[in-house]
C-alpha cells in the first residue's frame, strides 16, 4: 500500500447581509457568500465583505468553516514538489552563532 502525505485545508465561507432603513425599520438583504482560503476572524471577514460590497452597509450574518483533508502519494509529492529552505533551522543556526 502506498504511503500518503496529507494536509488539511480550511476554508471560511462568509455570509454578509446589507442593512437599509425602510420606514424607520431595519431591512436586511442577504448578499452572495464570500469564500476565503484559511480560517479568518470576524474582523477580517467583515473587512473583506465591506471591500466586496463598498456601496452597501454590510454586516455579518455568520461564518461557516469547511475542512478538507487532501493527500497524494509520497512518490507524486517527490515528483511535483520543489525543495524549500527551512527557515526555522536557519533561525536556530543564526542564534547559535551569536
Amino acid at each position: 500500500m502506498a504511503k500518503y502525505i496529507t494536509r488539511t485545508f480550511i476554508t471560511s465561507i462568509v455570509h454578509p447581509v446589507a442593512v437599509t432603513m425602510v420606514n424607520n425599520q431595519p431591512v436586511t438583504e442577504e448578499l452572495e457568500a464570500i469564500v476565503i482560503p484559511g480560517k479568518v476572524s470576524d474582523e477580517k471577514a467583515l473587512k473583506v465583505a465591506k471591500k466586496a460590497y463598498p456601496d452597501k452597509n454590510v454586516l455579518l450574518n455568520g461564518i461557516d468553516y469547511q475542512s478538507e483533508l487532501r493527500g497524494m502519494t509520497v512518490e507524486d509529492f517527490m515528483k511535483y514538489s520543489v525543495p524549500m529552505v527551512d527557515t526555522a533551522a536557519e533561525d536556530t543556526e543564526s542564534t547559535d552563532n551569536q
